[in-house]
């Protein structure tokens, strides 16, 4: 069976075949893709502190610090995980509280640092399925595109948009980019800081549609 991906497939089926390749990964593999991501969502996290007056960037740009320095073998021991992970759980938005999708966005880059973060702690659980938290904004930035809606959830319009999203081109790249992110991290044991900045800027675009960037 071709397990690769391909526009014609649900969205369902797109993120089962993320999540089987993601729980293949090693811990330092799974911290390097979380951190990447979680790095390249960052502007959204910084945009909706700059609209709402809530957050803290700091906490989570050393949460990015943290997981690289784990992924590169440098990590610090003046920085505890489980501490970090307690700080983050404070600036992550109430998604009542604040309005939509800006708190919603500002949620998926705290969540995948969170994931970046839990990844160095063999202590800690990894649910492949937080790769949904990384390509949430592509996927409802392409749902208003395509039907007005930002999240159409589980009525009926809802499950039949799911069936043919990935016809989004955006929405495919970004699947298509997080594919080739895990094949580049899959083969890999040892990782430096300047390949973790060149796949951050591979992934950047696509998982920040030009339309939210403004």
């Amino acid at each position: 069976m071709d397990d690769r991906l391909s526009s014609s497939l649900s969205l369902d089926a797109a993120l089962d075949r993320l999540q089987r390749r993601i729980a293949g990964l090693n811990r330092k593999q799974a911290t390097v893709l979380f951190a990447v991501c979680g790095n390249a969502l960052l502007p959204f996290y910084e945009k909706f502190v700059a609209k709402s007056g809530w957050g803290d960037i700091s906490i989570l740009r050393r949460a990015a610090a943290f997981a690289a320095g784990y992924a590169v073998g440098e990590v610090s021991e003046k920085e505890d995980s489980k501490l970090l992970l307690n700080e983050i759980a404070t600036v992550v938005p109430d998604g009542e509280r604040f309005d939509a999708p800006g708190s919603t966005f500002a949620q998926d880059a705290a969540i995948c640092l969170d994931a970046a973060v839990r990844t160095t702690n063999p202590n800690e659980s990894f649910n492949p399925a937080w790769i949904e938290y990384v390509l949430e904004p592509a996927t409802q930035i392409a749902a208003e595109e395509q039907t007005g809606y930002l999240d159409l959830g589980t009525t009926d319009e809802g499950k039949r948009w799911r069936q043919q999203a990935l016809t989004h081109p955006g929405l495919f790249r970004a699947y298509q980019t997080i594919w080739q992110l895990i094949d580049i991290v899959e083969v890999r044991q040892t990782f430096r800081r300047d390949e973790l900045a060149e796949m951050e800027t591979m992934v950047g675009k696509s998982l920040m549609p030009e339309t939210r960037q403004e």
